[in-house]
């Protein structure tokens, strides 16, 4: 899968070369990233070509393409710590067309979903698992048909953890260590409500959770509860350890 997407971009500069380019950086050094991408030489606010978002200067986070400052054709996200693609499809004027791919690991698919269709394909569902569910007032704890899903996967969430979260100063001085529990709504439209803290560790540590907690910007999926999307609750644990 690797080759396939290696040879689009191969390629896609040839139908880009008749048009002059620019390469833009921009540092994000409070997230150890940059980002690294061509405009057009002529209107350097249209985005035009390869697009690289690089982890601490050598391990790429995301690669694609652009074409007249959309997403365009194939797409990828990479995992920070191992060698493996974490998501990958493709965009059709800056939007998800088609089939995407989300893998839990380098040989472990965690769902298919196609964008075009609004369907989903595939998801390897936790059979024992039981989730909370709003039913009328009440909160009910049950086995669901479809959980609340992140079409990035639970990879990408975890990935944007490590990329994003610091120590807190006051927590590292005090030895303060700990699993904060976010919290999110997931409504029957799919939309997610803003994350809470569900069981907190400390005010810092806390703190820090939930402001990268916020930027968990993806599409979700609603539980599925007797063949009806429902109100769910999605917990979220975000360890802080000290070495």
């Amino acid at each position: 899968m690797t080759k396939i997407f290696s040879f689009i971009l191969l390629l896609t500069p040839l139908v880009l070369s008749a048009q002059r380019l620019k390469v833009v950086r921009i540092d994000h050094p409070e997230q150890s990233y940059h980002e690294k991408y061509q405009v057009l030489a002529s209107d350097d606010s249209t985005r035009q070509g390869l697009y690289e978002k690089t982890y601490k200067k050598h391990k790429v986070m995301e690669r694609g393409y652009y074409k007249n400052g959309e997403k365009d054709s194939l797409w990828a996200k990479f995992c920070l710590y191992e060698n493996f693609i974490l998501s990958q499809g493709y965009y059709v004027n800056g939007t998800k067309s088609g089939v995407w791919t989300v893998y839990k690991n380098k040989d472990t698919i965690d769902l298919k979903y196609d964008f075009t269709a609004n369907k989903l394909l595939y998801f390897e569902p936790d059979t024992l698992k039981k989730y909370a569910v709003l039913v009328g007032r009440d909160t009910i704890y049950t086995k669901l048909l479809q959980p609340p899903l992140y079409l990035d996967g639970i990879a990408d969430i975890n990935s944007l953890l490590c990329s994003n979260l610091h120590y807190p100063d006051a927590a590292r001085e005090n030895n303060i260590q700990g699993c904060v529990h976010i919290g999110f709504i997931i409504y029957p439209d799919g939309h997610a409500g803003a994350p809470w803290i569900m069981e907190s560790v400390h005010q810092s540590i806390d703190d820090e959770a939930l402001r990268v907690a916020n930027k968990i910007s993806g599409k979700w999926l609603p539980g599925i509860l007797d063949g009806k999307a429902v109100t769910s609750f999605f917990d979220l644990p975000v360890v802080f350890k000290l070495e």
